[in-house]
């Protein structure tokens, strides 16, 4: 591991509008094709959770001069993590660059498509997620659940008509058609849980998450997750058709973020968590007991992350997406906490972040996918104040070419964007 800086260029702050600027998630480019604008959310509150009648505003910041935030419209379907599921909507070999996101409607949530220059508008009757890459299609998920199960990701104020069903056979993972809008379930929750069935999963509520296309939209992949009985969260890497079809399982225990390298590989954050035991063995009441105890120590220490990896042996893999597949591990005792990983688009780079060391400061990682040289680009500050659902991760991501990363931080208090120039770091 090394440590090198470059340059970071504050975006959002030399808007002459006060206010919190963010992009949202890892897994999207907020450039448009000319890197001449950078799409945003922008609000005037950053200490609460979005209710179903706070609104942000969805456009892009200008990068020129003197940077202006352009207002494209607004939503109240969005949170932090994720904001509004924001991004460019580009169909491969046409020039247009149209913008989707995510809004409500009636009570529904909906999506919206719009030309940033004309303002042309078209409304789809559901929310989107991802999108493949051929810009045809998105999939989507019941944010409803999603904001029951893991808050941070869900939207507020919505009904999950499936809240009593633990594993539904009519909610999971849609298709949706952006030209039609037509929309169909290609997974359901059940058919996730009954993907090599475990037994722990019976009885307790599923869900999925993290739906994300494989470079040339073949395949996709996700999360199934359930809470285990005693507590333990449990998540399934899975992956699937385009259409839904050859549904498999590639890793079992704890998955957190991830990334396509390429077709058929995805690096992500995981763990097999044998030491954490099966609740329904004869040693589960004690493993149970024993991370009642250890917990309060963990968090007492400032939630170390290097005892993950060296303990529970949680580490970045290498995951084969084929029948049988091989997990290797990726930069072991080097990355040693979970992070948002994202792929520079000439596939060479990974760069990925983590969370708070003792000092409440969040680490920037860049390093190549086949090599050992590691870089620690920067630790950047984040209030205490902004933890859990409210939490501002770096949540970094590649432009165009591979030689900038934009990133979200509160290191000057306020919610904001930044973009690092790291095409020295990069050169051969």
């Amino acid at each position: 591991m090394i440590k090198a800086s470059c340059p970071c260029t504050p975006i959002t702050q030399a808007v002459k509008t006060p206010a919190h600027y963010f992009y949202g998630y890892y897994d999207k480019n907020p450039w448009n094709r000319a890197e001449t604008r950078l799409l945003s959310h922008r609000t005037h509150f950053c200490d609460r959770f979005p209710s179903p009648q706070d609104r942000a505003e969805v456009g892009y910041v200008t990068l020129d001069a003197e940077p202006r935030f352009v207002a494209l419209g607004e939503t109240t379907a969005w949170n932090w993590q994720q904001g509004a599921q924001l991004q460019w909507l580009r169909r491969r070999g046409e020039k247009a660059e149209r913008v989707i996101y995510n809004t409500r409607c009636n009570g529904s949530l909906a999506a919206v498509m719009l030309d940033p220059d004309s303002g042309e508008r078209r409304q789809i009757d559901s929310p989107v997620y991802t999108l493949d890459p051929l810009g045809r299609y998105a999939l989507s998920l019941n944010f409803a659940r999603l904001y029951q199960t893991r808050m941070d990701y869900g939207i507020a104020g919505l009904v999950d008509l499936h809240a009593e069903t633990p594993c539904p056979a009519n909610d999971g993972i849609f298709r949706i058609d952006l030209e039609t809008g037509d929309r169909a379930l290609i997974v359901s929750i059940a058919q996730a849980a009954k993907a090599e069935p475990d037994s722990d999963s019976q009885g307790v509520k599923n869900w999925v998450n993290h739906m994300m296309f494989n470079p040339s939209g073949t395949r996709f992949c996700f999360l199934h997750r359930f809470l285990r009985e005693d507590g333990i969260g449990h998540s399934r890497l899975l992956a699937a058709d385009a259409d839904g079809s050859n549904l498999r399982v590639l890793f079992e225990g704890m998955v957190s973020h991830y990334c396509w390298t390429d077709d058929t590989t995805i690096l992500a954050w995981a763990g097999a968590r044998k030491v954490l035991g099966n609740p329904r063995s004869r040693s589960g009441g004690i493993m149970t007991g024993a991370r009642k105890i250890l917990k309060p120590i963990y968090y007492a220490l400032g939630k170390p992350r290097f005892l993950m990896q060296r303990i529970v042996r949680d580490s970045y893999y290498l995951i084969e997406d084929r029948a049988g597949g091989e997990a290797r591990r990726f930069a072991f005792g080097q990355l040693t906490c979970d992070g948002h990983c994202s792929l520079s688009p000439d596939r060479r780079w990974v760069v990925t972040d983590g969370y708070t060391d003792g000092r409440n400061r969040l680490p920037l990682f860049l390093c190549p996918l086949h090599g050992e040289r590691i870089v620690e680009i920067g630790r950047f500050a984040t209030p205490k104040a902004l933890d859990g659902p409210l939490r501002v991760d770096l949540h970094p991501r590649f432009n165009g070419d591979g030689t900038k990363i934009c990133i979200d931080s509160a290191m000057d208090g306020t919610r904001q964007m930044y973009v690092l120039d790291v095409a020295k770091l990069i050169e051969d």
